[in-house]
């Protein structure tokens, strides 16, 4: 008689353990199907009358901490996973959670700073390694980013998050080397040509530097210009270059040159044709032998879908010779670049070029009193990556019934 009570008592107690287990478990299904349907108030409303019935279980803090995040309120999650990792500061899941809120509010150091706490406590998180090398790209680490991303397909080879960001992050060239050669035939000249070499290096995120020999043939007669230029970019003020020349001009090309330009690009998001904008004003003195010209120029670039680009620069020519007095003139040029064959391996680009007005004062016969009309077009060749060839031609007419027939080629390579 005795057993037989003490066996009714045990399943009325399992019984009852089972069934507050089940209401128990009751909220994490209510919780699941309005986060489901995407109901974030009443799932938030559901977890913080749990919290109210007990003590703060880690796992209704966390359920209100991920509601916040889906809902969008970055705010509201970041203060609620601070408040978890002081409550359990040795769970690495904790940390990357708060990491990856900081990541999003646009805080990368803080973000760093979380996701290396979550690495102390468990250095083979791939998960956390992913983390850590977005916040260091966030904060223009690469190397540092490249090396994170590495460390977590190691850890995880069947992580293709990581791999893709290793993969976009592979080493972008520095230099680019660029031979080049162009002709002008004139009706009323003899021919003209120019080879000229430019090597351009980019030192650094803000840093870069370009120089060039070019060397010039005018009726058998030389000169050649040496150019130097620096170049500062800022993550967020746009770009300033500043640059100069020495030449041996025998007359027809600049004794020496000095210019400056900067340059701001914007992003254009909703807009459904132009993506982007970029200006960019710039100033140039020419100083010749017989003659002194100052250009203020101003260019507009528009980002087209597809990858077209259309130019449009407008340039203010400031002439002075001598004793006669100083004159404006103004001329205007437009270009619209497009692709042809978009091929990852062998693109193929074109553009389209019309200029009317002086053409950009670098010869002796482009200084003077004169108008033109300019039409011209180009290709591009991606040859193999980082190589590349394009070619170009123009046709000019000027005042007097004066004609120039230009044609180029470049080669370039980047290492």
């Amino acid at each position: 008689m005795r057993a037989l009570r003490f066996l009714c008592a045990f399943v009325a107690l399992f019984t009852s353990v089972c069934g507050c287990q089940q209401l128990a478990d009751g909220w994490r299904t209510q919780v699941q199907e309005y986060a489901k349907a995407q109901q974030w108030e009443s799932a938030i409303a559901v977890v913080d009358e749990e919290l109210k019935k007990g003590p703060q279980i880690p796992e209704l803090l966390e359920w209100r901490a991920r509601l916040f995040l889906w809902e969008g309120q970055l705010y509201a999650a970041a203060l609620q996973w601070k408040y978890i990792v002081t409550i359990a500061p040795a769970d690495p899941d904790n940390w990357i959670a708060l990491a990856s809120v900081y990541w999003r509010q646009g805080n990368p150091k803080q973000a760093l700073a979380a996701v290396t706490t979550a690495l102390d406590l468990d250095p083979a998180r791939a998960d956390a390694h992913v983390v850590r090398g977005r916040a260091l790209l966030a904060l223009q680490d690469s190397t540092g980013a490249r090396r994170e991303f590495q460390r977590a397909v190691e850890l995880d080879p069947r992580n293709n998050e990581a791999k893709a960001a290793r993969d976009s992050l592979k080493e972008i060239p520095r230099h680019k080397l660029l031979i080049g050669s162009e002709s002008d035939l004139f009706s009323f000249a003899g021919m003209s040509q120019q080879n000229e070499v430019s090597l351009s290096s980019r030192w650094s995120e803000h840093w870069a530097t370009a120089f060039s020999q070019g060397v010039y043939t005018r009726d058998s007669v030389y000169a050649s210009k040496f150019l130097a230029s620096g170049t500062f970019t800022s993550r967020h003020g746009g770009a300033l270059t500043v640059g100069t020349t020495v030449a041996h001009d025998n007359g027809i090309i600049p004794k020496n040159e000095a210019f400056f330009a900067y340059d701001r690009g914007f992003r254009i998001t909703g807009a459904p044709v132009l993506r982007g904008l970029e200006l960019i004003y710039g100033q140039h003195w020419y100083w010749y032998r017989s003659a002194r010209v100052l250009g203020i120029i101003q260019t507009a670039v528009l980002y087209l879908p597809r990858d077209w680009t259309w130019s449009l620069s407008v340039t203010a020519a400031k002439s002075h010779f001598g004793s006669i007095p100083s004159q404006w003139t103004p001329s205007e040029s437009s270009k619209l670049q497009f692709p042809i064959f978009p091929s990852e391996k062998h693109r193929v680009d074109g553009n389209l070029l019309f200029a009317c007005g002086r053409e950009d004062f670098s010869q002796l016969d482009q200084v003077g009193s004169f108008s033109s009309h300019t039409y011209g077009g180009g290709l591009g060749f991606e040859i193999v990556k980082g190589q590349e060839l394009k070619g170009f031609a123009l046709y000019q007419t000027r005042t007097h019934h004066q004609t120039d027939l230009g044609f180029g080629a470049q080669y370039g390579i980047r290492f």
